[in-house]
């Protein structure tokens, strides 16, 4: 362990926990000693970093001392307690900070932020910088007078959903007592009156710290004198739910509006619940909406819906909800969004692409939440037909979230695990006393049940997928091949441990894993790249200008030598077109052809016409023309996406058809592809 006195250590602390260069000047204020004590000590501090050979603090005149992130590291493995566990990370102090300046107790200067952080100016302003470009999304400004200080303007009605969705991710890596800003006693109140409401409606709201963050945001709030923009006459039909029914009874000392808001924050978190109003003049229109957006879906992402009267139904109710959020000035916060642009980013790229460029024929403004809600709808109906040779387990699925929620979270299990079978996803509320031909539970909250039960994430991690994949290993029934079930695993163990204790060690490991604890580990299959899948002899150099159909035929033909296709696969190409038109071109000269994958698509390949004199498509020319095959609905995505982005810049097209032989192209879209990758 490093010997050096308080002092020392506390300057390696305010070093550590600053990004920013940190001053003289306030290393002076902070430690309250001189400057030549502050030079003494920094020399002191290096001549012990050398000892250890980590380089030395850097002074840059003007700008004061910093330490690189390699030389935390180094300097904290010296040291048995962590130099940072106290202080938030600058990424974290932006999320406070947005929640604070959002409703500020007091007035806020930058040396109240230094204060409450311990950190430097420098590093303040830079947090700042960072808030700004963060709120942007948001239409957000932050504003500053020497009277007031800091705090943020935008509109009222959406400062509630915005600070739910930065305290929810606050309270992932702080309790809600280190926020200063709040009142404890109050959080914890609301915070007894929402579970105990949950309670009452099938613990529907428990789990993700969404009822807390509600708590946090009524502790502010109900303080504050907000102005609501709707009248009463338009939320008359919240008076049916549950949900206002026990608000009503359980907050009785918030105002009527107080409680309606609660009541739409509630609702809200349930993502494909719709608060029955009539609006019979919209309703057509948002049906049409569903329909479109479903199929341009299919022709971009050649994805078939087997559901798809059930996914547009879906898309409908969940529309209806977001226009009504809009017609009274509400924004809700999509709480789902980092796990789907995470666990499902290829889809949500796709999706997102699809709306903006549709964003016109919407009736409400496009969130990026709404994105991710549209999302998990399509994502929840992309199947995977894989077949299986062994018996199927029952699995019941407990998920209170919302119904696209549920949706999307049956369709991961059942594609990621060919042998389970998911009987059906029901409420806590729901579950029978006495769960019969179930092999076990996967749920989104904690509950007691006679069959084993694993909780998992409302959108599957990584972690998730081992915890499932583990207590399938313990079913001796799913695989012929080991009818001993876990027996042999034990053998190994037995051979280390007295006789005795045999019986205790076997029911101690079987009782681990069916409370969900992970044995195995799931290895994410990565989707295939653009590079990956296009070879230089599946590209056609062509300076001719030809129609759609003969392009079309040009452009597949090394899928076809290569047995990638049957002849079927570019008829069925050509009767897309002839069906729906150009509906496969992208931008800048770029179209991706694909037929349906059960008419003719052998095995996943991708080929690409290059013709510099053009591709008529009707009105349309296209000279880069892609042409793929994909048997399976979901191995494609990520390299749909890449065309896609290709096609964006024009730029890239450009310097694609500069190229004089297919080896030079293929050379050129690696290189892009790499610059594309990084971005």
């Amino acid at each position: 362990m490093i010997n050096i006195d308080e002092k020392q250590k506390r300057i390696l602390q305010l070093l550590c926990q600053n990004d920013e260069y940190v001053s003289l000047e306030w290393l002076q204020e902070t430690l309250s000693v001189s400057k030549r004590t502050v030079y003494y000590l920094i020399n002191k501090i290096n001549d012990t970093l050398a000892v250890y050979q980590i380089a030395p603090i850097q002074n840059k005149r003007g700008a004061g001392y910093y330490i690189e992130n390699e030389q935390k590291k180094q300097i904290q493995s010296l040291f048995t307690e962590s130099l940072v566990e106290s202080s938030l990370k600058a990424e974290d102090r932006i999320q406070f900070l947005i929640c604070w300046l959002l409703y500020p107790d007091k007035v806020i200067h930058v040396e109240t932020i230094m204060e409450c952080f311990g950190i430097s100016r420098n590093s303040v302003f830079s947090d700042l910088k960072k808030l700004k470009t963060e709120i942007q999304k948001y239409h957000l400004d932050l504003v500053y007078s020497p009277k007031e200080g800091y705090k943020l303007q935008g509109i009222p009605a959406n400062f509630h959903a915005i600070f739910l969705h930065y305290i929810m991710i606050l309270l992932q890596k702080v309790s809600y007592r280190e926020i200063f800003f709040l009142n404890v006693s109050e959080v914890e109140l609301y915070y007894r009156r929402l579970l105990s409401i949950s309670d009452q409606l099938g613990n529907e709201y428990k789990g993700d710290n969404y009822l807390l963050a509600i708590s946090c945001l009524l502790s502010i709030t109900h303080h504050t004198n907000e102005k609501f923009d709707f009248s009463l006459l338009e939320l008359k039909d919240l008076g049916k739910t549950k949900e206002l029914n026990l608000i009503d009874e359980m907050f009785q000392d918030f105002n009527v509006h107080e409680r309606l808001y609660l009541a739409i924050y509630l609702l809200g978190s349930k993502a494909g619940n719709t608060v029955a109003y009539k609006d019979d003049e919209k309703d057509i229109e948002l049906f049409e909406l569903a329909q479109v957006l479903t199929e341009k879906f299919e022709k971009v992402s050649r994805i078939r819906f087997s559901d798809k009267n059930e996914l547009i139904n879906s898309l409908y109710l969940h529309f209806k909800l977001s226009l009504y959020y809009y017609k009274i000035s509400i924004q809700i916060m999509n709480p789902f969004t980092a796990d789907v642009k995470k666990n499902y980013p290829d889809l949500y790229e796709i999706v997102n692409t699809l709306c903006i460029e549709n964003e016109d024929i919407f009736p409400f403004p496009l969130s990026e939440g709404e994105i991710v809600y549209i999302t998990i709808h399509f994502g929840g109906h992309i199947r995977n037909e894989s077949s299986y040779l062994y018996r199927k387990m029952r699995v019941l699925i407990v998920c209170p979230s919302g119904i696209s929620t549920s949706v999307l979270l049956r369709k991961e299990i059942e594609n990621s695990f060919a042998n389970i079978q998911v009987v059906d996803s029901i409420a806590v509320a729901d579950i029978p006393d006495t769960v019969k031909d179930i092999d076990f539970i996967i749920s989104t909250v904690d509950i007691q049940a006679q069959v084993p039960c694993i909780k998992v994430h409302t959108i599957l991690s990584r972690e998730d997928k081992s915890r499932i994949a583990s207590l399938i290993s313990l079913n001796e029934n799913t695989y012929s091949n080991n009818p001993n079930g876990i027996e042999e695993l034990l053998n190994i163990v037995y051979r280390y441990v007295d006789p005795k204790d045999h019986e205790n060690v076997k029911t101690d490991i079987i009782q681990f894993l069916q409370n969900g604890n992970p044995l195995l580990q799931i290895n994410e299959i990565s989707q295939y790249r653009l590079c990956e899948v296009l070879n230089v002899d599946d590209i056609v150099l062509a300076n001719k200008q030809m129609g759609w159909e003969e392009g079309i035929k040009v452009a597949s033909r090394p899928l076809l030598n290569n047995g990638y296709i049957k002849p079927n696969y570019i008829a069925s190409m050509i009767n897309l077109v002839c069906d729906y038109g150009p509906y496969f071109v992208l931008r800048n000269g770029v179209a991706l052809a694909h037929g349906k994958s059960n008419e003719g698509a052998n095995m996943l390949g991708l080929s690409l016409l290059v013709n510099k004199s053009g591709v008529l498509f009707e009105y349309l020319e296209v000279k880069l023309l892609f042409v793929l095959s994909s048997p399976d609905q979901n191995k494609h995505l990520r390299l749909l996406r890449d065309i896609m982005e290709l096609s964006e810049d024009e730029k890239i097209v450009q310097e694609i058809l500069e190229q004089t032989t297919t080896a030079l192209i293929h050379e050129k879209i690696k290189l892009l592809y790499h610059d594309i990758a990084k971005k």
